[in-house]
């Protein structure tokens, strides 16, 4: 297996939070990583930032001391599942274990589409996770129905099993390399490449099958605006954007402006004239208010903005 790695410094801890992005990503990944490395909670934590040949990382960025790679994989993914708004890169968070294998124990792969409230990363990067490879939260149609038998599971044959979000996934770097996690998901999605309609996370879904340590919902709080009952009770760690809508994209106005406001402010400073600061910059217009005026999409702005409220008061 050949993955060749590029690093701009060495490894200065045993455990890594890591994130994975292209080009189109970058502001928002990048705006993550600052908000983790200002937190107070990343002072024995390497963070990883992988990027594609096409990112370029402001020098103002310097202070953070990120340790940025470039991987290439060879090609490794070919002949898998790739949505039509998506490149390879998109799997590069498989190849993670096996290439920083001599470097760290545990990694905490984070998606791009997130925001950090706060929480003890280096506990959660050194809990014990019972012999599994991967640790994560469920993903959010089990909050409503625990039976839940997930699509991705039911295409490719498999019977019903909890479902993890990958957005969130810690990774026991030994046991994923013994457990040879990597080759097996590489086999199954060739094999089951028309069953495919998600990527890494069916992928990983499908070959663990249910063997995965579960991380309490609030490491991987899934903004969700189509029901306003589910509340949290405990203290949010991370808030996931999932889905296309984004605080960098977000047309209806459903994502609360505290999000926004502070992925503005970031890339104010350090993208200026990036195609999402002109997004974020850009005020609301008639056609947006009226969009936001419409009866379902106001009903639903207020009951996130109540959600995010009751979220925000117990930080």
């Amino acid at each position: 297996m050949s993955i060749s790695l590029r690093t701009s410094r060495p490894a200065q801890s045993d455990v890594a939070i890591v994130l994975c992005t292209d080009a189109r990503f970058l502001v928002a990944a990048t705006a993550l990583a600052h908000q983790l490395a200002t937190s107070g909670e990343t002072d024995n934590i390497d963070i990883v930032v992988s990027v594609t040949e096409d990112c370029k990382i402001p020098p103002s960025l310097d202070f953070l001391n990120l340790r940025i790679c470039h991987m290439n994989t060879e090609g490794m993914f070919s002949g898998l599942f790739i949505g039509p708004r998506h490149t390879e890169a998109v799997y590069h968070r498989l190849a993670l274990p096996h290439a920083f294998a001599e470097d760290y124990k545990r990694l905490l792969y984070l998606d791009c589409d997130l925001f950090f409230h706060g929480g003890d990363l280096d506990a959660l990067l050194r809990q014990d996770m019972q012999g599994h490879a991967v640790a994560a939260a469920l993903d959010y149609p089990l909050w409503f129905n625990p039976d839940h038998h997930a699509k991705q599971l039911k295409d490719c044959g498999l019977n019903v099993a909890p479902y993890f979000n990958s957005g969130v996934m810690l990774i026991d770097v030994a046991a994923f390399e013994a457990q040879d996690i990597l080759n097996r998901c590489l086999e199954f999605g060739r094999q089951n490449h028309d069953r495919m309609s998600q990527h890494d996370q069916q992928l990983l879904n499908c070959v663990l099958h249910g063997t995965w340590y579960e991380l309490d919902r609030t490491w991987n709080w899934q903004q969700i605006y189509r029901d306003g009952k589910k509340t949290v009770k405990n203290p949010v760690k991370f808030t996931h954007f999932i889905g296309n809508r984004k605080p960098w994209s977000d047309s209806k106005h459903l994502i609360p402006d505290q999000f926004k406001e502070a992925l503005r402010a970031f890339a104010s400073e350090h993208y200026t004239g990036s195609p999402e600061h002109r997004i974020l910059e850009k005020r609301k217009g008639v056609r947006d208010w009226f969009r936001l005026l419409r009866p379902r999409n106001f009903w639903r702005h207020l009951r996130v903005r109540k959600q995010t409220r009751m979220m925000l008061a117990q930080q």
